[in-house]
């Protein structure tokens, strides 16, 4: 099919936010990802601020999440007020946005 990319990664057609991380360059294209990202570069935020943020379910965020921070974008500690939440953050440094266009 004309337009798709291969899974895991980023469709052509979309913007992308380049980040390096201490693992290396890692792009992301996903808008829910992009999204996150976005908010996680103004300020540290919890894990219930970005599903609010994001407008999914919090099992969406969740997974976007988690591959965040196996690619070394984001990070996250306990949450000094309630150690059974986290607090997000960007450990990688935005690089780059390139567009299609």
């Amino acid at each position: 099919m004309i337009g798709r990319g291969r899974a895991g990664r980023p469709r052509p057609e979309r913007d992308i936010d380049l980040y390096s991380t201490p693992g290396g360059t890692r792009a992301v294209g996903n808008p829910v990802r992009r999204s996150i990202l976005a908010a996680l570069r103004e300020r540290e935020h919890t894990f219930e601020e970005l599903v609010i943020l994001a407008g999914r379910a919090k099992s969406t965020v969740s997974v976007h999440l988690q591959d965040l921070a196996a690619a070394g974008v984001i990070g996250s500690r306990p949450d000094p007020e309630d150690s059974r939440k986290k607090i997000f953050f960007v450990t990688g440094d935005l690089v780059a946005s390139v567009s299609p266009e």
